[in-house]
């Protein structure tokens, strides 16, 4: 198994998001980030989408599930992160990607306030007018 973590454009993204995952049939988990984040907001966003992804796996929600269900959401323009709704296929693997992305910033001595605020502009200023 492999893991790539690259970093992509907003234009490059299938909807707006911070970060996109998905496995290939060998089994490859490939994470795609937004472009225009500090390397440690990089690297949070990337171990939050692993953790994510393997525990969607391991309990059987799709990458295509939870994409779709991100499309959806994005598309009733509701308020907050898909993964945060009760109604996400994959809301207890974001919560626990959640855990372990704050225990990182902790470790990090950052604040999360401060991390979570300068993710949020970094994501505007690539999504603006998209």
């Amino acid at each position: 198994m492999k893991i790539t973590v690259t970093e992509i454009s907003a234009k490059k993204m299938p909807y707006p998001t911070w970060d996109n995952w998905y496995w290939d049939k060998k089994g490859d988990l490939y994470i795609e980030i937004l472009k225009g984040l500090s390397p440690e907001e990089f690297q949070l966003m990337a171990i939050h989408a692993q953790v994510e992804a393997i525990l969607c796996r391991n309990h059987g929600v799709t990458d295509k599930a939870v994409t779709n269900f991100d499309v959806a959401f994005e598309k009733l323009k509701k308020q907050g992160e898909p993964g945060d709704s009760l109604l996400s296929p994959y809301h207890r693997e974001h919560g626990i990607a959640t855990a372990v992305e704050r225990m990182m910033v902790v470790e990090m001595d950052m604040v999360w306030g401060k991390y979570d605020l300068g993710l949020d502009e970094a994501f505007d200023n690539a999504f603006k007018g998209k």
